[in-house]
């Protein structure tokens, strides 16, 4: 009756997409990797560095 309860919703995870030159365009919180081209997570972004230049630590591991 209330399972509902119990059930765990899906971990949030950080997601950064970059453009060609490796700059961020954006970065976003979500419970499931993003549709389209471009997209790696992260463990941790600062939202300083949207527009910037980004060095992909090495846990960084491209979204399929």
């Amino acid at each position: 009756m209330f399972g509902f309860l119990l059930r765990r919703s899906p971990a949030w995870r950080n997601y950064i997409r970059l453009d060609s030159e490796g700059r961020c365009l954006s970065a976003w919180k979500l419970q499931r990797p993003p549709d389209g081209p471009g997209w790696m997570e992260v463990d941790d972004f600062d939202p300083v560095r949207i527009g910037q230049p980004v060095q992909l630590p090495r846990e960084a591991v491209e979204s399929q």
